[in-house]
């Protein structure tokens, strides 16, 4: 997870598909670190983050994402916002990956 810029530079991080559930497996079970990473960064009030995940994502299920979704809402002290594609899957085929595709153009044309 890299940091904020220093101001006056923008920065904008996308969490698309985030591995939640097998975390700790692709970084070598060094997840804690990441989590204290996101944790900082979702504190940060000078954060702008989007989070994209999907209802049939083949790593990380639904029930998974929403209390984690949950809890970045209530700990963020930033700008965050999430969005939940129906349909979608972790490698964004078809319908799914246009509307993924769209839904961070619009929300960095908003920006």
């Amino acid at each position: 997870m890299h940091p904020l810029l220093p101001a006056p530079t923008k920065t904008f991080h996308i969490l698309l598909s985030y591995p939640l559930s097998v975390r700790n497996l692709i970084t070598f079970f060094h997840g804690a670190t990441y989590q204290t990473a996101l944790h900082g960064l979702v504190q940060n009030p000078r954060s702008i983050i989007l989070v994209v995940y999907a209802d049939r994502d083949q790593f990380t299920s639904l029930q998974s994402y929403e209390p984690w979704v949950l809890h970045l809402k209530t700990e963020a002290k930033g700008q965050l916002a999430t969005v939940l594609i129906n349909g979608g899957d972790h490698f964004w085929g078809q319908r799914a990956g246009e509307e993924m595709c769209t839904t961070v153009g619009r929300w960095l044309d908003e920006r």
